[in-house]
């Protein structure tokens, strides 16, 4: 055999041990993780009403932690203290929101045919109606002229 036939033959050697040792890594790991191909499902996060926001973090606070009656007592003042730090942040979020859509409907009436912005115009008013029903107690001027361009 020369030393080129040699040299060939401890390549291919080579190359089919790195294929069995492959090989058998993925079919131990598939065995192990399912197909292989698996990934963790994401966390589902469960939407909230908030008038029971508190009460269903108790909830899952005392069954995930195995909470005692006596835990629970100590850290509810500060669960409805976050209670109402999450009602705030989730009214100024439906604040901006809406503030938002204002303006884009400003932004967008230049932009259109006239019978299209008439079209536009009435949905705005029906916005500008939700938006003072529903935080015409958070502010002392009317909305249009919180809206700023």
């Amino acid at each position: 055999m020369t030393l080129r036939t040699h040299y060939w033959l401890t390549l291919l050697a080579l190359a089919f041990i790195f294929a069995a040792g492959s090989g058998f890594a993925w079919i131990l790991y598939s065995s192990r993780s399912g197909n292989g191909d698996d990934k963790p499902e994401p966390a589902e996060l469960e939407v909230v009403p908030p008038d029971t926001w508190v009460d269903k973090t108790l909830e899952r606070l005392e069954a995930a932690l195995d909470l005692r009656p006596e835990q629970i007592d100590a850290i509810r003042e500060d669960i409805e203290k976050a209670g109402l730090e999450v009602d705030y942040v989730r009214e100024s979020a439906m604040l901006e929101y809406h503030l938002l859509l204002l303006r884009l409907h400003l932004d967008l009436a230049p932009k259109l045919d006239p019978d299209q912005q008439a079209k536009l115009e009435e949905s705005r008013k029906a916005l500008q109606e939700t938006f003072e029903r529903r935080f015409s107690s958070l502010s002392e001027h009317p909305p249009e002229a919180t809206v700023e361009r």
